[in-house]
């Protein structure tokens, strides 16, 4: 996919989920969102509850015809790095029949609404079709209730002042305001996915400014949407938007600190000085970095330094 605002090019390459500014390679809004927003305290302990978990059934399981088995050395180790995939796998199980209603919601809001029927035909066997049948009906009467007139689909945007690139779902007019929705699968909604629609709105109205006065349409996006589907329950639909403009402010505001997070992490967890290489470091081994401005002194230097301050 290819965008030109004046004398920029944007192109995202769809297969690798690259994007390329002016010859360069930027960020996605997703990447800089996930590698610059702290990831939340209950997401941290679920995913170390499903490793715990993993970990139990795979030491349970190699225990069973020999209780007294030791497991140790690679063995261990093997375990504990596929633990580490464990709560991935999990999350990806259950996205269930919630995923059905989404695709089926996706599709009617992007214009390919005789593709979404399709594609709930081919799951009318399903044996939770009541759940994902009842999900439709809430999601239906929704959209009812919220007709607006669709601007843009699917589109490509970059921010050339921030440095980033971005695909969103869904641009319409709704009450004379510029709403960007997203659709989600997931178990509840939560504030890095209204960041990441935040981002999307900082370049809409950078890279789009000059299109959207050119059809009448409002400079700013006036709307942040989340339509969330849960990924258990296919009637668990919930939408949420965000029509505050001081609160889409401070959501822009995030979603720039998390690009410059991103661009920091970037650097400095790159930067050789910090890297350590198989548990042994250059102050371990005895050497001294020197760099320009920064004194670094070896733990051999400063063992010696503290036994004479204590002698």
């Amino acid at each position: 996919m290819e965008s030109r605002k004046d004398e920029h090019l944007l192109i995202f390459d769809e297969d690798k989920h690259r994007y390329t500014l002016d010859g360069n390679r930027v960020p996605g809004s997703t990447t800089f969102g996930k590698g610059g927003y702290p990831v939340g305290e209950q997401l941290i302990g679920w995913m170390a509850a499903q490793a715990s978990i993993y970990t139990a059934k795979m030491i349970q399981r190699l225990r069973k015809n020999n209780p007294n088995r030791i497991i140790e050395g690679e063995l261990l180790a093997k375990i504990v790095k596929k633990s580490k995939k464990a709560s991935a796998k999990v999350a990806k199980r259950a996205a269930g029949i919630g995923t059905i209603v989404h695709d089926y919601a996706y599709l009617t809001e992007i214009g390919r609404a005789r593709e979404g029927l399709q594609m709930l035909s081919e799951h009318e066997s399903h044996p939770d079709w009541d759940k994902i049948n009842n999900g439709i009906k809430k999601y239906e009467v929704w959209r009812e209730q919220n007709k607006g007139e669709t601007v843009l689909l699917e589109a490509i945007v970059a921010s050339v002042v921030h440095q980033y690139g971005g695909k969103f779902d869904h641009l319409s007019i709704r009450n004379g305001l510029l709403i960007l929705s997203d659709y989600k699968t997931s178990n509840g909604i939560y504030v890095d996915q209204f960041i990441q629609l935040a981002s999307y709105a900082i370049a809409i109205e950078e890279w789009l400014d000059k299109w959207l006065a050119q059809y009448g349409l409002p400079l700013k996006v006036g709307g942040l949407e989340v339509l969330r589907f849960g990924k258990e329950n296919g009637d668990d639909f919930h939408p949420l938007l965000i029509t505050n403009p001081e609160e889409i402010e401070q959501l822009k505001y995030q979603a720039i600190r998390c690009r410059q997070t991103y661009k920091f992490r970037l650097a400095w967890e790159n930067d050789k000085r910090f890297k350590y290489n198989g548990g042994a470091s250059a102050a371990k081994s005895g050497d001294t970095i020197k760099e320009p401005g920064i004194k670094r002194v070896s733990r051999k230097q400063r063992d010696k330094d503290s036994a004479s301050k204590v002698g």
